[in-house]
């Protein structure tokens, strides 16, 4: 094929690519922007279809909470019990650290509690912290604790509230 194409006159050449040829083709220059943003696209897509594919795990059974509210009221009984024993001012970390990180910090969270003038309405252990007779004083400053998984305690006091008489 290639003899008999260069054997064609030039004239020849055009009248036989005529119409052959609908688009002239044009000069591709990439420029580093443009090879990123056509990497870009693709990376995505196939993320995209990477995460349309994916599944979800199966179902499983939520936890039981009941378990979980009885040993908050345990642990409740027995800080409200070591509050009703506070008989003269005591350090913070005396009253709220024993038994670990969680059960500090959940002694901790129930004192915002302690001295709620609203509780006189509710009745329960919750309430009965709020109507304990005692005054929380914080600091600004942090106490080195130390112990039970506990480092470092904001510094305060809780002490009786004046007034209050004590059985």
């Amino acid at each position: 094929m290639s003899p008999w194409l260069r054997g064609l006159d030039r004239g020849a050449l055009c009248a036989l690519l005529h119409g052959a040829l609908r688009a002239n083709p044009e000069p591709l220059f990439v420029t580093p922007q443009e090879m990123l943003d056509v990497a870009e696209y693709e990376l995505l897509e196939r993320e995209r279809q990477k995460a349309a594919a994916s599944t979800l795990p199966p179902p499983q059974e939520a936890p039981a909470t009941q378990r979980i509210e009885g040993e908050r009221l345990e642990l409740l009984s027995e800080f409200l019990g070591t509050l009703q024993g506070i008989a003269e001012e005591t350090p913070l970390a005396d009253a709220v650290v024993g038994g670990g990180f969680g059960r500090a910090a959940y002694r901790l969270s129930l004192l915002a509690l302690v001295g709620d003038a609203q509780s006189e309405a509710f009745a329960g252990p919750v309430a009965e912290l709020a109507r304990v007779p005692l005054t929380l004083t914080l600091s600004d400053e942090r106490r080195p604790v130390g112990r039970d998984e506990v480092g470092e305690l904001s510094e305060g006091m809780l002490a009786p509230s004046k007034g209050e008489g004590r059985d």
